[in-house]
């Protein structure tokens, strides 16, 4: 499933400031709730920075989304090295 980019301008309920956001590019879902929400992990730009990895659940239309988790490309680096060795995770009893 490949996403176009899409620039949606949002409001933060929180802070009441405006914000918006670009989806470059849909990496992949990793897992699908009720109602339509994916959790997803996309290449995403916030506020006209530089794209960062994004991993967070979406709406099906991609207009709201819950609190999520970004990495710049040293912090993906990172996690990847983290997650490299699946025992680690997972230790088996």
């Amino acid at each position: 499933m490949r996403h176009r980019p899409q620039r949606r301008e949002a409001t933060s309920v929180e802070d009441n400031r405006d914000f918006h956001f670009s989806i470059e590019r849909h990496l992949g879902v990793l897992a699908e709730g009720g109602k339509g929400w994916k959790k997803e992990v996309n290449m995403v730009s916030w506020n006209d920075r530089p794209v960062k990895l994004d991993i967070r659940e979406w709406d099906e239309n991609h207009a709201k989304m819950t609190r999520g988790v970004t990495l710049n490309a040293e912090e993906t680096s990172i996690l990847r090295e983290l997650l490299a060795d699946p025992d680690k995770l997972f230790p088996q009893h």
